[in-house]
């Protein structure tokens, strides 16, 4: 027999099931995130086999990131003892993983493909297994900041995304999720057409040896760059992208226009291009988002906001929360042109440029210029050499830049890692960084840079 319920008491019950259902909505959206978010970082295998590295992408998933080589574990067949392959991040649901909390603490990577399989690590190789209790799948997090090695080794960042998650910019200033304000510092890769091989996760980690916590990718338009090879320069990209991350750096995607003179030139496939990249790191901290790298050829500002316009909003709507660097007029050298007519976005930041051989304190005002307006600084690229990438290094004249730089706070990637016969690059000519990068490997500019660190 059904008991009927009075309207009094109907109306209570419906008011408690309300009340108890909003509590728990404002508990949810006040820390989704970092409900999401707790497992990611770095895990120990407790075989004392290897370490992967654990980026939460959607609805309790994960990413998992094999250290040494940078790449994504991604299931190829799902049966007991399959090797697992280290393939480029494509968001399917074989490089997937949700974890199971045991009770010793650690915890245990479960392939979205079969959920009675596990992530097992052992010294001799990565595979599929069925769950169970066996140390190759219990992994405990690595707690304590990440070693910085001595010269000539490799390392993961001991200041880099683990440590401070989101950033933001408030005033001038680039923050951390925390509210408290962050440099970062580091190198710009050369074009990956021609350096790929020092934008490996080894070579990219000997940087953060010396104390680099970012990492610059250059991805050339034109120049034989993306727009004539699209499908496997992306793959370079992915794979430079995931190599800093899994050393714990922040890492900047940078849309390399140069011969290309006008951003616009190429705004259709710049949209799609970030389009793409923007959904693939949709829900990853460390990303940030250079949009055109020196516009010049006498592109003013007007082009270049049009430009800015159309292409942020693409970025936005896959990851509201990056922050996103756009090129100033000059080869981005007009900083203080653009903060005379901001573009409208939070998040964003202006970029410039300089070559200490050739620029000095009359570019080192427009800085000033532009920071005395509120417009937020990046110095995504400077060299030690004249401009066009020889004579120096300019040691007395970098002094002075590197003290500037640092009495604003300004973040800077320096121009660049690889071994190109020129004084701006950071390695000698024959230089192997796969094994980290010796003082005897470092050319002239990168002796200095490195130290800068």
């Amino acid at each position: 027999m059904l008991t009927k319920v009075r309207p009094v008491e109907m109306r209570g019950t419906i008011f408690s099931r309300l009340l108890l259902v909003t509590v728990l909505t404002l508990l949810f959206l006040s820390c989704p995130v970092q409900a999401a978010a707790r497992y990611n970082g770095t895990w120990q295998s407790g075989s004392g086999g290897g370490k992967v590295k654990a980026i939460h992408y959607r609805s309790g998933k994960y990413r998992l990131i094999d250290l040494k080589s940078g790449k994504t574990l991604t299931v190829s067949s799902v049966k007991k003892g399959a090797r697992l392959k280290k393939t480029a991040w494509k968001k399917k649901a074989a490089q997937l993983w949700t974890v199971k909390k045991n009770k010793n603490g650690t915890i245990t990577f479960l392939s979205v493909k079969n959920k009675r399989y596990a992530l097992s690590i052992t010294k001799e190789k990565a595979t599929l297994e069925k769950k169970s209790g066996a140390k190759s799948m219990s992994f405990a997090k690595e707690t304590s900041a990440p070693r910085k090695a001595g010269a000539g080794g490799i390392s993961s960042a001991a200041n880099g995304v683990s440590q401070n998650g989101w950033l933001s910019v408030r005033g001038t200033q680039l923050v951390n999720e925390h509210g408290s304000p962050l440099v970062l510092h580091g190198m710009s890769s050369h074009g990956l057409q021609w350096y790929s091989n020092f934008t490996t996760s080894n070579a990219i980690g000997a940087t953060a040896a010396y104390g680099a916590n970012l990492f610059r990718v250059a991805m050339y338009t034109e120049e034989n760059g993306y727009l004539s090879n699209k499908s496997g320069i992306l793959e370079k990209l992915y794979d430079a992208v995931d190599a800093a991350l899994s050393r714990n750096m922040y890492v900047i995607i940078d849309w390399h226009i140069l011969s290309d003179f006008n951003p616009k030139t190429h705004q259709s496939e710049a949209k799609t291009f970030f389009n793409r990249v923007s959904a693939h790191y949709a829900n990853t901290p460390g990303v940030l988002y250079e949009i055109c790298n020196e516009p010049n050829g006498g592109t003013g500002w007007k082009e270049i906001k049009s430009y800015a316009n159309a292409v942020i909003p693409v970025i936005r709507k896959n990851s509201p929360r990056s922050v996103i660097i756009v090129g100033t007029p000059t080869w981005s050298q007009d900083v203080d042109v653009a903060a005379a007519d901001p573009l409208s976005y939070a998040n964003v930041m202006y970029a410039f440029h300089f070559y200490a051989g050739t620029h000095g304190q009359w570019l080192r005002d427009k800085v000033s210029m532009a920071l005395s307006k509120g417009a937020p600084v990046f110095v995504s690229e400077w060299g030690t050499s004249a401009a066009d990438g020889n004579g120096g290094v300019y040691k007395s004249a970098a002094n002075i830049w590197i003290s500037f730089m640092k009495q604003h706070s300004l973040s800077w990637a320096n121009w660049s890692l690889c071994d190109k016969s020129e004084s701006s690059a950071a390695l000698k000519p024959g230089a192997n960084a796969e094994n980290g990068i010796g003082e005897k490997e470092l050319s002239a500019s990168g002796k200095y840079v490195f130290s800068q660190f």
